[in-house]
């Protein structure tokens, strides 16, 4: 990697984040992201014979989010986004002449405490003695747009206010994963999901949205390295600098010298207890 060392006026900038969980998103000048993920599994205890079991209880999709800092810009809008898929996996008795398995959710969104919507779906297969019992669930991937001048029109005002608020707020699909299941020897479960919300805004310094993209972050949990590689061009020069609050930013790249179309950068030495780090990308000019 080559670097410049001269100084330039800062145009365009890019603001990423990371989560130390693994989820790394690729954000615009104009959005930022915060995603959570979530996993359930009876592992370990398989269902067996015929029953009910919640593998997850209401409540359990529930993630803590940043309020929008308003230090970015204006709030114009934000996207909340949840995906939940499961995966059933078992055998039927070797007693009985047939069996069956299946899973289901549904339930409403909350956002510090705030109901605005709903969804569910549900699914089930069914097989004859000693056959496996394969067949996954979920509902179709939910996304939904609030923007802030429908605040009090179609949806709770109150929404608008927690999320522009000053403290960490709570975002909730509230629902159970109920697993339905008869004449089974075995029955494994699991669920996978995904919550998020994106802010859009406008910049408070103007101008056009960024032309920089984060195509990837790549973090090494034993090594605490982040490599970052983005969008570029070989006539531009860029700057990284990183935030654990997006108020305050360390520069811990000075002069990247642009490569033709993307451009990496690593960071080392970041601690394993860090739960949340935001990446800025500057192009300079």
């Amino acid at each position: 990697m080559k670097f410049k060392a001269h100084s330039h006026s800062t145009s365009r900038i890019a603001i990423h984040t990371l989560l130390a969980a693994g989820l790394f998103s690729p954000l615009l000048a104009d959005s930022l992201k915060q995603p959570q993920s979530f996993f359930a599994s009876n592992e370990g205890t398989p269902y067996t014979g015929t029953g009910n079991e919640n593998l997850a209880n209401p409540g359990y999709f529930t993630a803590s989010f940043d309020p929008f800092p308003s230090a970015l810009g204006t709030l114009t809008a934000f996207t909340v986004n949840c995906e939940i898929n499961g995966q059933l996996s078992g055998l039927v008795a070797q007693d009985v002449e047939s069996g069956s398995a299946s899973g289901s959710l549904g339930g409403t969104f909350l956002i510090g405490g705030s109901a605005f919507n709903g969804t569910g779906g549900s699914n089930g297969t069914g097989a004859g003695v000693g056959q496996p019992l394969e067949v996954g669930f979920g509902i179709p991937a939910f996304e939904q747009t609030l923007t802030t001048a429908n605040a009090g029109v179609t949806y709770d005002p109150a929404i608008l206010s927690t999320v522009t608020g000053e403290n960490p707020f709570n975002f909730t699909y509230n629902t159970s994963v109920t697993i339905g299941f008869t004449n089974v020897e075995t029955l494994n479960a699991q669920v996978a999901g995904s919550l998020s919300i994106t802010y859009h805004y406008t910049p408070i310094n103007g101008g056009p949205p960024s032309t920089i993209t984060v195509t990837s972050i790549v973090r090494n949990a034993s090594s605490g390295d982040v490599s970052l590689t983005w969008t570029s061009s070989d006539q531009e020069n860029y700057s990284v600098d990183a935030s654990e609050n997006l108020k305050d930013w360390t520069v811990i790249e000075r002069f990247v010298f642009g490569e033709p179309a993307t451009t990496s950068h690593m960071e080392t030495g970041i601690p394993a207890t860090t739960t949340r780090r935001f990446y800025r990308i500057r192009e300079r000019n």
